[in-house]
């Protein structure tokens, strides 16, 4: 192919100019960018110049044959081209592919390294045949159409709509044979501007045909499955064939990769089998299994998908001694997939939350890779292939720690990336809770009682989000068998858990979870190491910046409790006003400014730490080093049980157009809700009620919660009708009836604070009592160090900013690094909790979305030691792997080595008794 203008065309003299290899059948695509993929190094002419003409030269070498063209287009712009062996040069081919592109191509070259044992052996067959066993009775069950139990109806009968409709969907297609020749409707790569896609087909058609022809014995089917794989490897769907593009291609192959191993004994009897194992092998990308080394883990979009994928490439192959080998390498693979992950890889951290997009992403990318990963280590347990013992844990920690987010059902809005009020996770993990535990020998205790505690097939939200889902699109999983195994394992008598309680500190997330009873309050913030928000260029979540500002949200209404039921809903949301951050407030049309989202502040503090597990501290240095840079404030949280204790300094800012403020609650209510108002219970809309300086106030909000603050000049507590612009998907829209209560730091403070205390789902008059009669001191406010002791517990928390900090009450005298410490005094002697949060990365603030070598995500958080100097001669009650306690006088310091801003806890007695 050869571009220029006619009169360079005849001189041979053309300005772009590529090869197109030909050996193929069936219908390929070019997508080929002239300027940075087609010029001629031996051009001579304007640089600049106009491509008017171009010419197609036949190869000089063949004799015979024929090439059509079609849907010929000459575009201003070609994204994310894809290379393959007709075009194995574009998008900067294999050695500097733009934009981390050309996976499938570069990873295609790769063969399978040596040795390939030389026999393959009777265990290794029989396990190959068990792991299939338990995918086939994962998918199509036992005898399934015969099982008359409500949850395996109810998804059988959604299966039974959906394979009506594919039947429907098959002649939008018109697949038809003319001689030796397969017709039908053009197909295109997903994010090609033409329609329909391949996927279309995946998902709406031969997935639900295939289970009709495998559920319910259609032999008639058989041929016309065969014609649709004929069809799809005619359009391009093939090995070897880049589409064009294929830029996300293989989350949108669940259908077909499903489908092919589900026939894989028609297709091998009729001589297709091959053919369309090196196509699954070409998209799941397999021969990235062949590489020398990995990163830890791996992305969570090759963990929800192409890992199942490639394990089903390797299965449906005949039991060859190659078979075994391809088999190890998946298997290497997959342990490393499974590995703890350091720096900003997915998918799994050191504190077992999951990322995705170098953040925490709580409700779609990392808990949809927890569940197909716990599929993949219950099909391959007990058997010489299985997941190694510590990968499989990593899973299970994954899993326990996503169910301690989730109240029942929902996550905080502040962990979900651009998509913050899809907050129901825990529904669709049920599953992955049983697949794990039977992956243990007993059945695992604890996520077999995550399992039972969640399991409710009474419950109309699973009904909805779980029993009736059958579809396959990113991800396949529910499936006729699944139903049918969670329905047997719920009646096997496992023990539910109790709902968990305790204080949990997520420092990859900047998250903190305090939970009792039935409530659940998640506190969040941002770094430099953690990210703000993400939103996205299609319109999600555009006014979600103050998310991690510091938020608190307390999950406590509802039966069973949710997000919705605590008054969290998009309708006529305030988004500058969520509750528990100090924020500029600002209106929407200001908020949705087109800002660059996923923002690292130049601050490492944020993190907590805990004592015992039960009690902790949050805390988070702000600087908004984004939007405006003289915005900075300290806000810590110090939980007491149900006693919340909330501080800020240091809140200062340049913007004197607009108020600066702290919000303790918004929450939609209705007349039959009241808000209390220091004993006055207010149903009245619109209402106002604006604080005294000096005089102490409380208030309820509309859910049972208490807030008590000391000096009540800066409140404002309203009930209104809120109004929420229409910004873009999921940015709210519509009207609601809310309370809101704030703190009005006014306009460019400079040093202002605020002190309030939130007492989770206690009495009015138990909140009353408590105003009059606080049970906590703080001992030091300021933006050097934020200290509170509870008295009845006899436990002191410190988020200790400055290291010239010198405490003056308490066991803690000082610190060598800037610090959470918890200290509480036991009958026998003191408990002491450490952590650093900072991970010690050293770089300056980084751009999440730089796609170059440029970004370095991979490096592991450094081991720092925190010197901790306490009051008095104490002695360590035993041997610590990472502490060391010396006696200096009449002071002792004790040797903390932190990481990962993890909190290490101590018992200390007395050296001097």
């Amino acid at each position: 192919f050869s571009f220029g203008t006619a009169s360079e065309l005849s001189a041979n003299n053309p300005r772009y100019q590529f090869q197109f290899g030909l050996n193929f059948t069936g219908w390929r695509a070019m997508w080929v960018d002239l300027r940075e993929d087609a010029g001629n190094a031996s051009y001579q002419g304007r640089k600049n110049g106009r491509a008017t003409a171009f010419e197609i030269s036949a190869p000089n070498n063949v004799s015979s044959g024929s090439v059509y063209l079609d849907l010929m287009e000459m575009v201003r712009e070609v994204k994310h081209a894809a290379a393959d062996p007709q075009i194995p040069f574009v998008s900067g081919g294999i050695d500097n592919a733009r934009g981390g592109r050309n996976r499938e191509y570069r990873w295609s070259l790769n063969t399978l390294p040596g040795p390939v044992p030389g026999e393959i052996t009777e265990e290794e067959r029989q396990a190959f045949q068990t792991i299939a066993e338990r995918y086939e009775a994962w998918v199509l069950g036992d005898n399934v159409m015969e099982d008359m139990r409500e949850p395996v109806r109810i998804r059988l009968d959604a299966l039974a709509n959906s394979i009506r409709n594919g039947h429907r969907n098959l002649k939008k297609f018109q697949i038809r044979r003319e001689g030796d020749v397969i017709l039908g409707q053009p197909l295109f790569a997903s994010r090609s501007p033409h329609r329909p896609g391949f996927e279309s087909v995946f998902a709406e058609v031969l997935l639900r045909l295939v289970l009709d022809y495998r559920l319910n014995g259609d032999s008639e089917l058989r041929d016309d499955l065969l014609d649709l794989f004929d069809y799809l490897h005619d359009q391009g769907w093939t090995a070897d064939s880049g589409l064009g593009t294929l830029v996300h291609e293989f989350m949108r192959i669940a259908g077909y990769a499903h489908a092919v191993f589900l026939m894989r004994e028609d297709l091998r009897a009729t001589g297709r089998l091959e053919r369309e194992g090196l196509t699954l092998e070409w998209h799941s990308m397999f021969g990235e299994v062949y590489e020398e080394n990995w990163d830890p883990g791996t992305n969570a979009d090759f963990l929800r998908t192409v890992a199942m994928y490639r394990l089903l490439r390797v299965l449906m192959m005949e039991d060859t001694p190659e078979k075994v080998a391809m088999m190890r390498c998946y298997l290497a693979w997959l342990d490393n997939a499974l590995s703890i992950a350091p720096g900003w890889l997915d998918t799994i951290k050191p504190d077992y939350s999951g990322f995705h997009h170098r953040g925490i992403y709580a409700n779609a990318y990392a808990p949809n890779a927890f569940h197909v990963a716990s599929i993949l280590v219950y099909l391959l347990r007990d058997t010489p292939f299985a997941v190694a013992d510590d990968k499989r844990d990593n899973v299970k920690q994954a899993l326990l720690m996503t169910r301690v987010m989730a109240n029942t059902y929902d996550i905080s809005t502040a962990l979900n990336g651009r998509y913050p009020f899809r907050t129901q996770l825990a529904i669709k993990l049920i599953p992955a809770y049983m697949y794990m535990a039977m992956s243990y020998t007993p059945v695992d205790a604890e996520l077999s009682g995550a399992f039972m505690r969640i399991w409710n097939p009474k419950s109309q939200l699973q009904i909805n989000d779980l029993f009736q889902k059958v579809s396959a699109s990113i991800m396949y999983l529910d499936t006729p068998g699944a139903a049918q195994m969670m329905v047997d394992f719920a009646k096997a008598g496992h023990t539910p858990e109790a709902a968990p309680s305790g204080h949990w500190t997520l420092p990859y997330g900047a998250l903190s979870i305090h939970r009792r009873a039935d409530w659940m309050v998640s506190m969040k913030g941002w770094s430099k190491y953690v990210w703000d928000y993400e939103s996205s260029g299609s319109g999600h979540n555009q006014l979600g910046r103050y998310l991690s500002y510091g938020s608190m949200l307390i999950y406590a209404s509802g039966d069973p409790v949710s997000r919705e039921a605590s008054g969290i809903v998009p309708e006529g949301w305030d988004w500058s006003m969520w509750p528990g951050t100090t924020v500029i407030r600002l209106s929407h049309a200001e908020l949705n400014k087109k800002q660059r989202d996923r923002n690292f502040s130049d601050e490492t503090f944020v993190g907590g730490v805990n004592t015992e597990g039960q009690n902790g501290v949050f805390a988070l240095k702000l600087h908004d080093t984004q939007h405006n840079p003289s915005f900075r404030a300290v806000k810590t949280v110090f939980c007491f049980g149900d006693v919340l204790v909330c501080l800020g300094s240091g809140i200062e800012n340049d913007d004197g157009g607009h108020a600066t403020v702290t919000t303790l609650f918004q929450a939609s209510v209705s007349e039959d809700r009241p808000t209390g108002v220091n004993g006055e219970s207010v149903r009245a809309i619109p209402y106002e009620f604006v604080g005294t300086a000096g005089q102490t106030a409380w208030v309820m909000d509309s859910r049972g919660n208490g807030y008590v603050i000391p000096d009540g000049g800066d409140l404002h507590m309203q009930r209104q009708v809120q109004t929420s612009g229409d910004f873009g998907k999921g940015g709210g829209g519509g009207t609601g009836i809310f309370e809101l209560a704030y703190l009005d730091h006014g306009s460019a403070p400079q040093s202002a604070s605020y002190h309030y205390a939130v007492l989770v789902q206690r009495s009015p008059d138990r909140v009353r009592a408590f105003a009059n009669m606080p049970e906590y001191d703080v001992w030091q406010q300021d933006r050097y160090a934020h200290i509170v002791h509870h008295q009845g517990l006899k436990t002191t928390g410190y988020a200790l900013f400055d290291i010239a900090t010198r405490p003056v009450d308490g066991p803690v005298l000082a610190v060598s690094l800037p610090s959470l410490v918890m200290a509480r005094e036991v009958d026998d002697g003191l408990l002491v909790s450490v952590a650093d949060p900072d991970f010690g990365w050293n770089r300056t603030i980084q751009n999440p979305h730089r796609q170059n070598r440029e970004l370095i995500t991979n490096q592991l958080s450094m081991s720092r030691i925190v010197n901790v100097t306490l009051r008095g001669k104490w002695s360590l009650d035993g041997v610590y792997d990472l502490v060391m306690a010396t006696v200096q006088s009449e002071q002792t310091v004790v040797e903390f080595t932190c990481q990962d801003g993890k909190a290490i806890e101590v018992k200390l007695i007395r050296a001097d008794r």
